[in-house]
């Protein structure tokens, strides 16, 4: 045996693929010792690791040929030793690996695997469970979200043709082990599945056929990477049924004719149903009216709900408002076609809808791309040529259709497809536990309470005073005529905004105790004490300097007659007041008070949250204007949603998770930042936690960390918003939660030093440091600054920069300035590097923008990255030139290499 010579990288990174090849220690063939004695065998090549002292050869890394090529995954990193064999013949080579991490987070491929995670061969069913497999470098830790879409694009890839094809709404998070991520799609559960493929047809295609592709797409930080495609019988295909073949003698077996290309037809171009509803817009001719009388009526309303008086413009927006009855809950398709005089009609827009209530408003952009698909032709021949024309007409007429889809629940489980075979688990577990798996799970996490409706006796029973010397509570609803009424809206919107657990609901229930007592729907304004009223409406009475006592107390005594409350709003709440801009009438400071459950004040939230509620609940509100505002303290149903709209809006439920005095605080600082009231507050807390049985709620059970035993924090990178939701004292520790669409997606647990101040990570998917540590370190950081900067640089991809940033100066550990005047606030100032930086070497602006087309691109890069640092209240920021936008213009010298934030 005779020894070869491997030639390769024997120190590779992982993810990138590795060629090696052999090369025989004698060079000089002879008779007696040729290069290799047997030109005709082949070289074969396996892996071995070392595991407890002992070499094992990897399953599945055989391969064959003089060159192989080989990538190393993120497992190889754990390795306690790889080696690389090859034979050929009676010759043997060995080349010993070690591999290094990768230069950047990579997702590598993507396999979609069946029930015993073999890769798929044939069309699976309805009925099976898919598996999606993420292979990564440098990511372990990391989470990765899996979403799951039917393919009607052409070529590999996902496609944004597919973005009406998504199966599960939300997408599927997996956390990378050992460079892999893995993903799992019951597809029985997604019932909607077979319905949304046949409703769209890829292009140049007549029909979805026998089989609907599907493939997976694995999301991490904003990058986007995609499987390639398996089938799935089609349970609405027309399969022709199976004819037994009989005993035919070979003799007389016929001929086998090949089958010739399956070409498929051009299909014809999409055209309204004859039998379903339209309406016009606008001068449109088309209008057929439902004759099953589900679709009570159709209106199309301007981009500022209004009626249509001229023609919507190409670039805005139109409302399509549809009146139903008795189609709750049933999915509907929105089409708008462009009604042709001449030629066929265009098809603009698609899309499908759920019915949500008796009135549903649809918001449709009219965008560039519909005006340039209806556009008409100049051949009236072939008015659809695509070419062009303004002869006929100086606008487009449209017009609505809506199609309902069938898509019964009970349909959906008959439609399983009968051909297809179920793939059984290679388990010893029966198919009923296998199947009923993912169900027990739910039950086991569900709370029965959680689930209740709020009822009428728990608000009285938690909206009660203190225990008087006897040790009797009085129940504080003096009139519950208002809230009976409210309590089914109530239940029925509240899981829209997040409340839908016992300790969510007793959060919300304790806040409206105080802020209403739900009965008392308009704010009061008697107010006997002036000081007390000059403290309450300090941002009000400031305005008048030394006289602002003289002016408390002129209002404080008009504030003692009932009739004169109003002259009081409008003197607080007026157009003199910061807040006041909107309030151009001189009624508007009583007419924008504090009214509803919630005791919504200002003009202007009450534009937000009809907004908001108009998205949100799917039924339509007027709460602004007129005699509008006064709805939220006569009309049940609007005093509760107004409430529920606040606090969605508000994303107050992200601190409405712990049963604590330090939540209710945390919480009530987003309704009332002056935290007027907090101890009636967190009274009525204790109390509702007591009759909702909050302590006995399985979902709060088994969090990370017991009360007060860490300080933690959650970021919100969609809100731009960062919240302690755990506090105590004495504890160094800190944890952070990032979270990316309601998803946690990292991690962070740091300790506070000596100095009340963190180690800021000095790596992470988008950002690193500069240079090396100064003594004493130069990445320390306040625990809100920490917050701060991780949001910043954890919402950067999805806010148009992908690329890396590296930071040098921070503060020392003992909060020292080590770089230069500006850093002495003990970790509120950052220094990082100029898009277009590397992490070493110093790096003038002159020479960070050469990575650009030219100074603008750079600069309006800088400016986009420094308007996402704003929205995380660093507002203290300076640069090179003078101009950046939100920077101060200043010290521009100091800054030549790098830009700095300042968090105030």
């Amino acid at each position: 045996m005779e020894k070869i010579s491997i030639i390769g990288n024997n120190n590779p990174e992982i993810g990138s693929p590795q060629q090696y090849s052999i090369f025989k220690a004698f060079q000089i063939a002879t008779i007696q010792s040729p290069v290799f004695t047997n030109h005709q065998e082949v070289a074969h090549w396996e892996i071995h690791v070392l595991e407890r002292g002992n070499w094992r050869k990897t399953d599945g890394n055989s391969k064959a040929g003089d060159s192989v090529s080989y990538t190393f995954n993120q497992k190889s990193l754990t390795r306690k030793g790889i080696k690389l064999v090859v034979t050929k013949g009676n010759d043997k080579g060995e080349l010993i690996i070690k591999t290094k991490p990768a230069k950047q987070p990579k997702i590598n491929k993507i396999e979609l695997l069946d029930v015993n995670k073999h890769k798929v061969t044939q069309p699976l069913s309805y009925a099976d469970i898919l598996y999606a497999k993420a292979y990564c470098t440098d990511m372990e830790g990391e989470n990765l979200f899996f979403t799951l879409w039917e393919d009607d694009a052409k070529g590999a890839g996902h496609n944004k043709v597919n973005q009406l094809n998504k199966i599960n709404t939300f997408p599927v998070p997996a956390k990378v082990k050992k460079g892999i991520a893995e993903a799992r799609f019951n597809m029985s559960q997604y019932t909607m599945a077979s319905m949304i493929a046949n409703m769209q047809v890829a292009t140049g295609d007549k029909t979805e056929g026998k089989t609907h592709e599907y493939y997976v797409t694995a999301e991490y930080f904003g990058k986007l990477e995609a499987s390639n495609n398996v089938n799935l019988k089609n349970p609405a295909s027309n399969i022709s049924p199976k004819i037994e073949s009989k005993n035919i003698p070979a003799t007389h077996q016929p001929k086998t004719i090949p089958k010739p290309p399956n070409k498929k037809p051009k299909p014809p171009a999409p055209a309204p149903k004859k039998e379903t509803p339209k309406y016009p817009i606008g001068k449109a001719k088309t209008k057929v009216p439902d004759l099953s009388g589900q679709i009570v009526s159709v209106e199309i309303k301007d981009k500022n709900r209004k009626e249509i008086t001229q023609n919507p413009k190409y670039g805005e927006g139109i409302f399509v408002i549809i009146k139903t009855k008795n189609v709750l809950n049933k999915k509907y398709k929105l089409n708008i076609w462009e009604d042709d005089t001449f030629g066929k009609h265009d098809l603009l827009y698609t899309n499908i809808h759920v019915i949500k209530g008796n009135e549903q408003w649809v918001y449709v952009s009219l965008t560039k791309e519909m005006q340039q698909t209806g556009e008409v032709g100049n051949n009236r021949n072939n008015p659809d040529s695509g070419e062009y024309s303004m002869e006929f007409t100086d606008h487009q007429e449209l017009f609505v259709e809506i199609e309902f889809a069938d898509i019964s629940m009970k349909s959906s489980t008959v439609n399983v497809d009968a051909n297809a075979k179920y793939k059984v688990p290679e388990t010893s577990r029966s198919k009923a536990v296998v199947q009923g798996s993912n169900q027990e799970e739910k039950s086991n996490n569900k709370c029965r309470n959680c689930e209740k409706d709020i009822t009428l006796e728990q608000i009285k029973a938690i909206c009660v005073s203190k225990k008087d010397t006897k040790g009797i509570e009085t129940c504080l609803i003096e009139d519950d005529t208002m809230i009976k009424k409210a309590l089914p809206f109530l239940n029925k919107y509240r899981k829209k905004v997040g409340i839908n657990t016992c300790i969510t609901k007793a959060h919300f229930l304790a806040q409206i105790s105080h802020e209403s007592k739900f009965y008392d729907l308009q704010e009061r304004f008697k107010y006997s004490s002036a000081s007390r009223m000059n403290g309450i409406f300090d941002s009000y009475f400031k305005q008048f300097g030394r006289n602002r006592m003289r002016e408390a107390e002129r209002l404080s005594e008009l504030s003692l007659k009932k009739e004169n409350w109003p002259e009081v709003a409008n003197a607080i709440y007026g157009k003199t007041h910061p807040n006041g801009k909107k309030h151009t009438d001189s009624n508007d400071g009583w007419r924008y008070s504090g009214k509803g459950f919630k005791q919504i004040t200002w003009k202007g939230n009450y534009e937000e949250l009809e907004k908001y509620a108009n998205k949100i609940f799917g039924t339509k509100y007027d709460w602004t204007d007129g005699d509008n505002p006064y709805k939220l303290k006569k009309n049940p149903q609007d005093a509760i949603t107004s409430a529920l709209a606040f606090w969605g809006k508000h994303n107050i439920n992200n601190v409405a998770t712990e049963a604590s005095n330090g939540a209710v605080k945390n919480l009530t600082a987003l309704i009332n930042p002056a935290l007027d009231g907090l101890k009636e507050r967190q009274r009525y807390f204790k109390k509702a936690v007591e009759i909702l049985k909050v302590n006995e709620c399985q979902k709060i059970k088994g969090t990370k960390a017991e009360k007060g035993e860490i300080n933690l924090y959650k970021i919100d990178t969609q809100d731009f918003t960062y919240s302690m939701i755990k506090e105590n004292k004495e504890s160094n520790k800190y944890q952070y939660d990032v979270y990316q669409n309601n998803v946690l997606i990292k991690t962070y647990n740091l300790e506070k030093n000596e100095h009340n101040l963190l180690p800021f990570p000095e790596s992470g998917p988008n950002w690193g440091r500069f240079g090396t540590r100064d003594k004493g370190g130069d990445n320390w950081v306040n625990q809100k600054v920490c917050a701060a900067l991780l949001g910043f640089f954890y919402s950067l991809p999805k806010n148009g920069y992908g690329k890396m940033l590296y930071f040098n100066d921070i503060s020392a550990n003992d909060g020292r300035n080590i770089g230069h005047s500006g850093h002495n606030l003990a970790g509120n100032d950052v220094d990082i590097r100029y898009p277009g930086s590397g992490n070493g070497g110093q790096t003038f602006w002159r020479d960070a923008m050469k990575a650009y087309k030219n100074e603008a691109t750079f600069v309006a890069e800088l400016e986009n990255i420094i308007s996402v640092a704003v929205k995380w209240k660093f507002i203290k920021n300076y640069a090179y030139k003078k101009g950046i936008k939100n920077t101060t213009g200043k010290a521009m010298n100091v800054h030549q290499d790098h830009f700095h934030l300042g968090l105030r």
